[in-house]
């Protein structure tokens, strides 16, 4: 392990996980030997979402959480944007954190330090990262005669079992995904599995989505642009001229459940 992979772990495991973090990392990633930027900037994503801080290591204020928001809704989507068309070339690890780094850094869409010590944060902080290279060559695809027919033969009792599973109250996670892992242990095929798995995937993304929804909702309370207490039902009316898709920050959308549309296969 070399000197700056070692400062990026204490970094990591010692200071808060904030946009603070952000600057020091930027730092020391951008300061690091040309050969080393690459394994720094995958180190630092990883250890900032996996790694548990003790929050022993006070940093000075780089910026406030109010241009901290201001920031991220300039400059976020852009970032988001870049980050999903390096995904989509399927690139190697080492070079997909390449480009992304040389992106980050040199990029003329961000161009002052606190734009990429942003875009350093929006990469340690999104769903999409840590990168990992997808064989997409392996993977199952149904027509939908064939997905009704593994549908039907799972059958209608497992996945009730499954929604009931997933609306039951327990006090521990490993106590409600072992009972979901019973069935799809009793399920006869790998096709079985998959179709079984893209139903327990499909509620997770209408979850996502309606806590988006939400989230947009109390924004447009804040706003006065809806009534109090907060009610969809009645404030169906302000949201109906939305576009739905201005309410999310990626492209996707809650399918069907008994289709093997794009986010279910």
């Amino acid at each position: 392990m070399t000197f700056n992979e070692e400062k990026i772990k204490e970094l990591c495991s010692s200071a808060p996980t904030d946009i603070n973090m952000c600057r020091v990392a930027y730092a020391i990633i951008d300061n690091a030997p040309d050969d080393e930027k690459t394994t720094l900037l995958e180190l630092f994503v990883t250890e900032f979402q996996n790694s548990p801080s003790s929050h022993s290591m006070t940093l000075p204020c780089f910026m406030d959480e109010r241009l901290k928001r201001a920031m991220l809704q300039r400059y976020g989507q852009i970032i988001d944007a870049q980050i999903t068309e390096l995904q989509k070339m399927n690139l190697p690890g080492e070079e997909f954190y390449s480009n992304l780094w040389q992106y980050i850094s040199t990029d003329l869409s961000l161009p002052t330090f606190e734009s990429r010590v942003i875009a350093l944060y929006n990469c340690a902080i999104s769903e999409q990262l840590p990168y990992y290279t997808i064989n997409r060559n392996e993977t199952l695809s149904m027509e939908q005669k064939e997905f009704e027919t593994v549908v039907s033969a799972i059958g209608s009792k497992n996945f009730g079992r499954l929604k009931a599973i997933l609306n039951a109250d327990f006090e521990q996670k490993t106590e409600q995904c072992s009972l979901i892992v019973s069935i799809m242990d009793s399920l006869k095929s790998f096709e079985e599995r998959t179709v079984f798995l893209a139903r327990l995937i499909s509620h997770f993304r209408i979850e996502i989505h309606r806590m988006r929804l939400q989230n947009f909702a109390a924004g447009l309370l804040d706003r006065g642009l809806l009534g109090n207490p907060l009610s969809l039902e009645r404030d169906i009316a302000s949201l109906s001229g939305l576009d739905p898709a201005s309410l999310f920050d990626d492209d996707t959308t809650a399918s069907a459940t008994d289709s093997p549309g794009a986010s279910e296969t």
